[in-house]
């Protein structure tokens, strides 16, 4: 019986630090995701919006000039 609870005793420092792991885990990819994310805002401030506005200043000075490519 004493072994047996000492084995479960075991067990349950293992899930422990296991948890504790995970905890870290996750947290480390709230962080990456959170870093991704401001990678994104940060894309889309410096290349695609510029790109849009390029295409829409493009189709007005077609439209104005009547010129086609």
């Amino acid at each position: 019986m004493e072994s047996s609870i000492k084995q479960f005793q075991t067990t349950i420092r293992g899930y422990r630090a296991s948890v504790r792991e995970l905890i870290v885990g996750r947290d480390g990819y709230a962080e990456q995701a959170k870093e991704l994310g401001e990678q994104l805002e940060l894309r889309e401030k410096l290349v695609e919006r510029p790109r849009h506005n390029y295409h829409l200043l493009r189709e007005e000075y077609d439209r104005l000039y009547g010129f086609t490519q």
